[in-house]
Protein backbone atom coordinates (compact mmCIF):
# COMPACT_ATOMS: atom_id res chain seq x y z
CA UNK A 1 0.00 0.00 0.00
CA UNK A 2 1.24 3.55 -0.88
CA UNK A 3 2.05 6.14 1.76
CA UNK A 4 0.36 9.08 1.53
CA UNK A 5 0.84 12.55 3.36
CA UNK A 6 -2.71 11.42 5.03
CA UNK A 7 -0.24 8.63 6.65
CA UNK A 8 2.07 10.88 8.50
CA UNK A 9 0.82 10.03 11.95
CA UNK A 10 1.14 6.09 11.13
CA UNK A 11 4.61 6.53 9.49
CA UNK A 12 5.88 8.48 12.20
CA UNK A 13 4.12 6.39 15.20
CA UNK A 14 5.70 3.23 12.90
CA UNK A 15 9.04 4.89 12.83
CA UNK A 16 9.50 5.85 16.77
CA UNK A 17 8.36 2.22 17.54
CA UNK A 18 10.56 0.49 15.33
CA UNK A 19 13.71 3.00 16.37
CA UNK A 20 12.67 2.73 19.74
CA UNK A 21 12.74 -1.02 19.92
CA UNK A 22 15.02 -1.81 17.51
CA UNK A 23 18.45 0.75 18.57
CA UNK A 24 17.82 1.38 22.12
CA UNK A 25 20.36 -1.34 22.78
CA UNK A 26 23.00 0.88 20.72
CA UNK A 27 22.16 4.37 21.23
CA UNK A 28 21.20 6.52 24.66
CA UNK A 29 17.29 6.33 24.83
CA UNK A 30 17.14 10.13 25.96
CA UNK A 31 18.52 10.93 22.40
CA UNK A 32 16.21 8.36 20.47
CA UNK A 33 13.25 9.65 22.61
CA UNK A 34 14.58 13.17 21.60
CA UNK A 35 14.71 11.90 17.94
CA UNK A 36 11.15 10.21 17.86
CA UNK A 37 9.49 13.09 19.74
CA UNK A 38 6.11 12.98 18.12
CA UNK A 39 5.68 16.43 19.21
CA UNK A 40 8.60 17.67 16.69
CA UNK A 41 7.83 15.00 14.06
CA UNK A 42 5.30 16.94 11.78
CA UNK A 43 4.06 15.33 8.68
CA UNK A 44 5.47 14.05 5.43
CA UNK A 45 5.89 16.63 2.81
CA UNK A 46 4.59 16.44 -0.61
CA UNK A 47 5.32 15.49 -2.78
CA UNK A 48 6.01 12.19 -1.66
CA UNK A 49 8.24 9.70 -3.22
CA UNK A 50 6.44 7.36 -6.00
CA UNK A 51 8.13 4.38 -3.86
CA UNK A 52 7.23 4.87 -0.46
CA UNK A 53 5.08 1.67 0.54
CA UNK A 54 3.24 0.20 3.50
CA UNK A 55 3.96 -3.83 4.52
CA UNK A 56 -0.04 -4.65 6.21
CA UNK A 57 -0.51 -7.76 8.25
CA UNK A 58 -4.19 -8.34 9.22
CA UNK A 59 -5.36 -4.69 8.57
CA UNK A 60 -2.17 -4.13 10.98
CA UNK A 61 0.96 -1.92 9.65
CA UNK A 62 3.41 -4.32 9.67
CA UNK A 63 6.77 -2.12 8.34
CA UNK A 64 7.53 0.35 5.40
CA UNK A 65 9.93 1.03 2.87
CA UNK A 66 11.11 3.80 0.40
CA UNK A 67 12.92 3.39 -2.75
CA UNK A 68 14.82 6.62 -4.21
CA UNK A 69 14.96 5.67 -7.78
CA UNK A 70 16.99 8.76 -8.86
CA UNK A 71 19.45 8.18 -6.58
CA UNK A 72 19.70 4.24 -6.71
CA UNK A 73 18.89 4.51 -2.77
CA UNK A 74 16.65 2.47 -0.51
CA UNK A 75 16.29 5.20 2.28
CA UNK A 76 13.85 3.66 4.47
CA UNK A 77 12.95 0.32 5.89
CA UNK A 78 11.53 0.58 9.62
CA UNK A 79 9.71 -2.77 11.23
CA UNK A 80 7.07 -2.40 13.78
CA UNK A 81 8.98 -4.50 16.44
CA UNK A 82 5.75 -6.45 16.98
CA UNK A 83 6.64 -8.12 13.55
CA UNK A 84 10.39 -8.61 13.50
CA UNK A 85 11.51 -11.76 12.91
CA UNK A 86 8.23 -12.79 10.20
CA UNK A 87 9.82 -12.18 7.27
CA UNK A 88 7.80 -8.86 6.80
CA UNK A 89 11.41 -6.45 6.51
CA UNK A 90 12.40 -9.32 3.99
CA UNK A 91 9.40 -9.10 2.15
CA UNK A 92 9.40 -5.25 2.16
CA UNK A 93 13.31 -5.17 0.79
CA UNK A 94 12.62 -7.75 -1.95
CA UNK A 95 9.93 -5.61 -3.09
CA UNK A 96 11.73 -2.40 -3.43
CA UNK A 97 15.15 -4.57 -5.28
CA UNK A 98 12.16 -5.88 -7.63
CA UNK A 99 10.63 -2.02 -8.42
CA UNK A 100 15.04 -0.75 -8.63
CA UNK A 101 15.12 -3.39 -10.84
CA UNK A 102 12.29 -2.94 -13.22
CA UNK A 103 13.04 0.86 -13.53
CA UNK A 104 16.44 -0.28 -14.62
CA UNK A 105 18.99 0.58 -11.45
CA UNK A 106 21.73 -1.17 -11.46
CA UNK A 107 23.41 -0.39 -7.88
CA UNK A 108 21.63 0.24 -4.39
CA UNK A 109 22.61 2.21 -2.03
CA UNK A 110 21.44 1.93 1.69
CA UNK A 111 22.93 1.89 5.21
CA UNK A 112 23.86 -1.55 5.25
CA UNK A 113 23.41 -2.35 8.97
CA UNK A 114 22.81 -6.00 9.89
CA UNK A 115 19.20 -6.51 8.91
CA UNK A 116 20.89 -5.63 4.84
CA UNK A 117 23.45 -7.50 5.37
CA UNK A 118 21.78 -10.63 6.02
CA UNK A 119 19.93 -9.99 2.79
CA UNK A 120 23.53 -10.12 1.18
CA UNK A 121 23.71 -6.61 0.86
CA UNK A 122 27.33 -5.70 1.44
CA UNK A 123 29.39 -2.06 3.02
CA UNK A 124 32.29 -0.92 1.19
CA UNK A 125 32.54 2.14 2.93
CA UNK A 126 31.96 3.48 6.46
CA UNK A 127 30.35 6.68 6.96
CA UNK A 128 28.42 8.60 9.99
CA UNK A 129 25.80 11.22 9.77
CA UNK A 130 23.81 13.71 11.61
CA UNK A 131 20.13 13.79 12.01
CA UNK A 132 18.65 16.80 11.90
CA UNK A 133 17.44 15.90 15.41
CA UNK A 134 21.35 16.16 16.67
CA UNK A 135 22.03 12.60 16.73
CA UNK A 136 24.80 10.76 15.05
CA UNK A 137 24.97 7.12 13.64
CA UNK A 138 27.34 5.25 12.12
CA UNK A 139 27.00 3.11 9.32
CA UNK A 140 28.33 0.93 6.28
CA UNK A 141 27.02 2.50 2.51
Amino acid sequence: MRVTVADSAAFFELRRRAILGGRAKHYPLELLEVGTDPLTDGSLKEPLPPHFYFAMFADEIAACGMLDIEKGRIDVVFVSPKFLRHGIGWAMMRHLEIIAKECGVLTLTLDAVSFYRSLGFEGHAVGTFASPRQYRCTAFE
